[in-house]
């Protein structure tokens, strides 16, 4: 019996933390994911998935530095309680 294997293109992401988990992440790449740390900014042209591996705690910061372009309606509960929305 012939085994068919089928890939999945994923597209790189930005990681948002250096820690354990981000870096893990980063390791399960394939070198073209960007990984940005506290304090930098989230690149405006990049199109894949913004995934946030950061504290609870640090997340206004990471708000703070992500276009408002890249928003979405995940976060609406959140930034409606942390009087965020612009």
């Amino acid at each position: 019996m012939a085994s068919t294997v089928t890939t999945t293109k994923v597209a790189p992401a930005v990681i948002v933390g250096g820690g354990r988990v981000g870096k893990a992440l980063e390791g399960m790449g394939d070198g073209q994911d960007v990984v940005v740390k506290r304090g930098d900014s989230i690149p405006v042209d990049f199109q894949g998935p913004i995934l946030v591996c950061t504290r609870n705690d640090d997340l206004d910061s990471v708000l703070q530095t992500t276009p408002l372009s890249r928003w979405n309606g995940m976060l609406s509960s959140f930034l409606v309680n942390a009087d965020l929305l612009p």
